[in-house]
């Protein structure tokens, strides 16, 4: 088979393959994500048909994920930096994954994990705002909207405001039964009725 066919089945199968996950777990869809895949790979062949690039279908793979994913990617650093109290450092490394130019499912995923740490940081009231706002967007998936429902029942919490964190806690178990953000806030609400 010819390289350049070859791009173009691979990089096609990876647009279509993160196309049916995001399907299964039920979450927008992004046209962005399909047309940078598209134009990569379309890109990638017709330098290969040209003579002009010859790269193997695992590193064009590689190279269309960092691309692709790239602001998803920079969350997760930012996460491991807020995670271990360095929040000057995951507030610019957020920054940059919004500057970047993320489809709309990765702006939602930039300003959960951007409102999670806030609440770790101990600013409620931002991380509140942020929440509450992605919480307003259309067409959240089952798993944002518990992981979104669960943070504000924590910042709630923390903020002495139970009635709003039990509301909140209770959306995020039935957003996603069984979930590990309804595990917690099930944990959360058993250790605020003095359970064990």
């Amino acid at each position: 088979m010819r390289h350049e066919l070859l791009l173009l089945l691979v990089g096609l199968a990876y647009a279509l393959i993160f196309r049916l996950l995001a399907l299964i777990r039920r979450e927008d869809f992004s046209f962005q994500f399909v047309i940078e895949a598209v134009v990569l790979t379309v890109v990638g062949a017709g330098l290969s048909f040209l003579g002009l690039l010859r790269i193997d279908p695992i590193i064009f793979v590689l190279l269309l994920y960092l691309i692709t994913m790239r602001s998803r990617l920079l969350v997760d650093l930012a996460n491991l930096f807020a995670r271990s109290g360095r929040f000057r450092a995951a507030e610019q490394i957020y920054d940059l994954a919004s500057r970047l130019g993320p489809d709309v499912p990765g702006r939602k995923v930039i300003a959960m994990n951007q409102g999670a740490a806030l609440i770790l940081e101990g600013r409620l009231e931002e991380a509140i705002s942020l929440l509450e706002g992605v919480l307003a967007s259309p067409r959240l998936s089952p798993k944002q909207a518990a992981a979104v429902h669960y943070n504000l029942g924590v910042a709630y919490r923390s903020q002495g405001d139970t009635q709003r964190s039990v509301r909140h806690l209770r959306a995020a178990i039935e957003a996603l039964p069984g979930s590990v953000y309804a595990r917690h806030a099930q944990a959360l609400l058993k250790k605020r009725s003095g359970k064990k």
